[in-house]
């Protein structure tokens, strides 16, 4: 019940996963690994968000 739960709010970004996982219970490598079991994306970001991100990187 509480990870159901935690994976609705979190699902629904009423909070963080960090917050989801402690309200779970559990650290938040497991609750990871109940979102992907649960098919809840933890990285909300579309592709081409991620292509802009890194074309925008500075070389080190």
């Amino acid at each position: 019940m509480r990870l159901s739960y935690s994976l609705w709010l979190f699902k629904n970004v009423k909070v963080t996963i960090t917050k989801a996982s402690e309200l779970a219970h559990l650290d938040i490598y497991y609750f990871m690994a109940a979102c992907k079991q649960n098919q809840v994306p933890v990285i909300d970001i579309s592709q081409q968000e991620l292509l802009d991100e890194v074309a925008g990187m500075q070389p080190v």
